[in-house]
């Protein structure tokens, strides 16, 4: 199904930054740390579905609104970083045509 979709980019990035000589080992550690997260994952959900199916949801909407704000201030520094670096190089362009 769509569990291994983008596998390909994910392992293309992993490959991108890591040394040429440790390139299986990174993969393998990604994997790990990854499958060791969805499996911790799997046993809160049951223990949370446990105790009632309405805190499972509660719990996954407080984890899903978190990642998302998360989300949004990463990207807006990240977006505001890009400007003023932006800012600075336009600047610098006026100042040698001066």
């Amino acid at each position: 199904g769509l569990k291994e979709f983008g596998d390909t980019s994910r392992k293309a990035l992993i490959i991108g930054y890591s040394d040429s000589e440790r390139r299986g080992q990174m993969i393998g550690t990604y994997y790990l740390v990854r499958d060791s997260i969805v499996s911790t994952g799997a046993i809160v959900g049951a223990y949370l579905w446990k105790l009632g199916p309405a805190l499972n949801f509660l719990g996954a909407a407080a984890l899903g609104a978190a990642g998302t704000i998360f989300y949004v201030k990463t990207i807006s520094r990240n977006r505001q970083s890009a400007l003023n670096d932006s800012k600075k190089q336009l600047e610098m362009r006026r100042t040698r045509w001066k």
